[in-house]
């Protein structure tokens, strides 16, 4: 069976050139700003990590602050592996006598302290802050200390 070259039509198979130049150029548009949105949350995500190890690194210096000894309140600094703090003392109120809940006086006398803090990083300052303390101090001794030496 002879076929006749004229009687046969012509498929198309697969994408012309300019169809794919389109098609391209279609999934660029699409694709350039998802990788944008992919560098921003990027970026987002490091700076909220950075943010974060800030925020620990405070809460960490303001408990040592508070639980520092009465003695060593004074300026001062101390290492953290890494990060060094450096504190001074900026305001201190006036010595009163703590009273018991029934207003009797107490054996100790308060004041409050403020200190303010800086944290350091490889000697560049990431963070200040400060912190109010309570600093106690005995007035009259303990009865173990009273009675010493005298039984």
């Amino acid at each position: 069976m002879l076929h006749n070259c004229s009687d046969q039509t012509i498929e198309e198979s697969g994408f012309s050139t300019l169809e794919a130049v389109i098609a391209v150029g279609i999934l660029a548009l699409c694709v350039l700003p998802l990788m944008d949105f992919q560098q921003t949350v990027a970026e987002g995500a490091g700076r909220l990590s950075r943010s974060n190890d800030l925020i620990a690194a405070k809460e960490q210096v303001e408990s040592f602050l508070r639980a520092l000894p009465s003695e060593r309140i004074a300026d001062g600094h101390a290492a953290f592996g890494a990060t060094n703090i450096v504190w001074r003392e900026v305001a201190r109120s006036e010595a009163k006598p703590a009273l018991s809940e029934s207003g009797a006086p107490g054996r100790f006398q308060i004041a409050l302290v403020v200190l303010d803090y800086q944290v350091q990083e490889a000697g560049s300052i990431i963070g200040t802050g400060s912190v109010d303390r309570l600093v106690w101090t005995s007035i009259s001794p303990f009865l173990d200390e009273e009675f010493e030496g005298k039984s």
